[in-house]
């Protein structure tokens, strides 16, 4: 166990020139609001990874939540067009 405490991911955030909001956290699944500007381009639906501590080039990185990356998609994360779909995507995924 790490002496640090987790990172957590943060309620907004920018990737892959997309801005991420967060709609909705239930313990290890999160929903956020993929968008452009104003617009809402589509749900993000996820099972929150925890990346283990590790140390790199001398330096240490505590362990910390990240945000899917493209090939968690379609297994642990999904793109939905509605927030009513994402949340049931989001039941689906506790409850498998």
């Amino acid at each position: 166990m790490s002496k640090y405490p987790l990172n957590v991911l943060p309620l907004t955030l920018v990737k892959n020139s997309y801005t991420y909001v967060q709609v909705s956290r239930e313990e290890r699944y999160a929903i956020y609001r993929q968008c452009t500007g104003q617009k809402t381009i589509a749900f993000e639906v996820f099972r929150v990874k925890i990346q283990k501590e590790r140390t790199f080039r001398d330096r240490l990185f505590p362990r910390k939540e990240v945000f899917p990356s493209n090939e968690d998609f379609g297994y642990t994360a999904y793109s939905c067009r509605s927030l009513e779909d994402a949340h049931k995507r989001l039941e689906y995924l506790k409850n498998r």
